[in-house]
């Protein structure tokens, strides 16, 4: 107290409040540390990430082939399996969980026999709408893993009206009031709230689409370079956005989240693909065939696992669905509309007078 050379830690901005000066708050980006002595220091900045010109494909002799990238992510998928607590799964129903799911069950199987001599199920959870597009195809994966004999599945359903009352929580836990953000957090919040009752770690699906030009938006790339460049700054923004979600969501509930997709080895290697295999295609998009969007990722896991079981071509193949889609159309636009039936045009009006800094 009265040190002016004095550095305060926090995980979170409230345990800031009444502590410091706000205008003082430094966030730590990614991959850095901070010492008194070095001040700010990044260790992690990979030369894919680093060099504009970043291009080993194009060197004689440079070849990733598809067994070496399988296995480093089964390798990626077993490191994270280390724990000394029940874990389970986030299977959204999605090919990137669904993949995480096609490999990790094997290993799981085969811990569990190793462990404790049993073939106790893996748990699973899934959250949408009834019957919307995300629980369908979560349970049509359940079933091609087994069913019930191999996973413990479970489902949180919602309805629109209940998600209104959540969002002062999950603001209170995001710190942050981003739209978007705060849109696709709600079915996280469920989705950790109920996995937390059983587990105390689950493995995700994130991170695919930032390695592999999983967003629709990719087929608009002319070039292959301008999809190496945009997978650069969207994997800079993950820190911001999707691993923010996943992690305040799940922490609220006392639940670690594990990320197989963005092993450190797994990243390098993905990213050294020549990009032009992860160029879209837009007729391929409207089609669901080969050439949209992750047709790389898709292809690779198009075979069984060590178990024999195979991810079902409709959801391997299924369309990219933005979170909010997956779970169930209907609450979004229920909610839009409870949001606009309580904020007049008046008030609107004078947003910028109400909220001089971030102007809604």
């Amino acid at each position: 107290e009265g040190d002016a050379s004095a550095y305060v830690f926090a995980s979170e901005l409230k345990a800031l409040v009444g502590h410091v000066d706000p205008s003082t708050v430094v966030a730590l980006p990614p991959g850095h540390y901070w010492t008194p002595e070095t001040g700010m220091v990044c260790y992690y900045n990979p030369d894919w990430l680093r060099k504009d010109d970043y291009a080993p494909w194009d060197e004689e002799g440079h070849h990733v082939t598809d067994d070496e990238i399988r296995d480093a992510f089964s390798k990626a998928v077993k490191k994270r399996m280390m724990a000394d607590v029940d874990y389970g799964f986030f299977l959204s129903g999605g090919v990137d969980s669904c993949i995480v799911a096609h490999d990790l069950l094997p290993f799981y199987r085969e811990e569990r026999r190793a462990a404790f001599g049993d073939d106790r199920p893996i748990p699973t959870f899934t959250v949408g709408m009834e019957n919307s597009p995300d629980v369908m195809a979560a349970k049509g994966m359940v079933e091609a893993l087994g069913g019930s004999k191999n996973v413990n599945h479970h489902v949180r359903s919602f309805t629109p009206e209940e998600v209104f009352d959540l969002i002062p929580k999950i603001v209170y836990h995001m710190e942050t009031y981003e739209a978007e953000l705060i849109r696709s957090a709600i079915p996280n919040w469920l989705l950790a709230e109920r996995a937390a009752q059983d587990v105390k770690m689950v493995l995700t699906g994130e991170g695919a689409d930032e390695l592999f030009a999983g967003y629709l938006y990719f087929s608009h790339a002319e070039t292959s370079r301008q999809v190496q460049d945009e997978l650069r700054r969207i994997y800079g923004m993950l820190g911001n956005i999707n691993l923010h979600r996943t992690d305040r969501m799940t922490m609220a509930h006392g639940l670690e989240a594990r990320v197989p997709f963005l092993d450190t080895e797994f990243t390098r290697l993905v990213m050294s693909v020549d990009p032009a295999r992860k160029m879209v295609d837009e007729k391929a998009v409207a089609t669901n065939s080969r050439g949209r969007e992750k047709t790389l990722l898709r292809e690779l896991f198009e075979g069984p696992n060590s178990d024999g079981h195979s991810i079902p071509r409709p959801v391997l193949w299924r369309a990219k669905a933005m979170q909010c889609e997956g779970v169930g159309e209907d609450w979004v636009s229920i909610l839009q509309r409870k949001i606009a039936s309580l904020v007049t045009d008046a008030e609107m009006d004078d947003a910028h007078v109400t909220y001089p800094i971030n102007t809604p």
